[in-house]
Formats: structure tokens, sequence, C-alpha cells
């Protein structure tokens, strides 16, 4: 995620555009090494309820990518590209910081 970042600010003030795209695509490559263990990491603290963890994640993805597609729009047709690009990496630092305060090595309740 923090590769991610950086990547995204350095494309909001890359000046070439062959090389915004190349940079794009590192950027998803990196985002990308990210599913394994965020899914891996629902199922160790989903337990037996697994299943149920892996479509909470799954479920909030999705709604942030909704929210995203919608927010990614407005800001960058309100302030610009450089600004919408700069604002995605920095809640790509949001969510590496966030990641950090979830304990994998705690499963979630397993009551009935």
């Amino acid at each position: 995620m923090i590769v991610s970042a950086v990547l995204l600010v350095v494309v909001a003030v890359s000046p070439n555009a062959y090389l915004a795209a190349g940079l794009l695509g590192l950027c998803f490559f990196f985002n990308q090494t990210t599913e394994g263990p965020y899914w891996s990491g629902s199922i160790a603290i989903g337990g037996r309820h697994a299943g149920t963890a892996g479509g909470l994640l799954n479920t909030g993805a999705n709604a942030m990518g909704f929210v995203n597609a919608l927010l990614l729009a407005w800001v960058a047709e309100v302030y610009g590209w450089t600004i919408a690009m700069g604002l995605g990496g920095g809640f790509a630092l949001v969510g590496a910081g966030l990641i950090l305060l979830v304990r994998f090595d705690q499963q979630m309740d397993q009551g009935e």
C-alpha cells in the first residue's frame, strides 16, 4: 500500500502520459499484492465463520469501490487530477496504517 501511495503521488506530478500510464500499472500491481494478506487475515480472524468474515471483507471492498468511483470523478472535476491522485495516495497510506491495528492472531467470538 505504501508503494502504491508513492506511485500515485508520482503519477499525479508526472509530466509524461506514457510514464504515468506505466506507473499506474505498477501501482495496480502493488495494490493487488495486498489481496492475499487481506483474505488470509479475514480467514484467520473468522475461524469457523471464515465465509462470513470474507463476505464482510468483500462487501466493504465493493462498497468502497462504488464510493471511490464517485468521489474520484468529483474531486477530479472540482480540484483536478493532481489532487485526485494525491488523495488516492493519502487513502492508501491511511489503509496501510489501519491494517497495522488489526489483530490477526485473535479470532472473533466463535459463539453460536
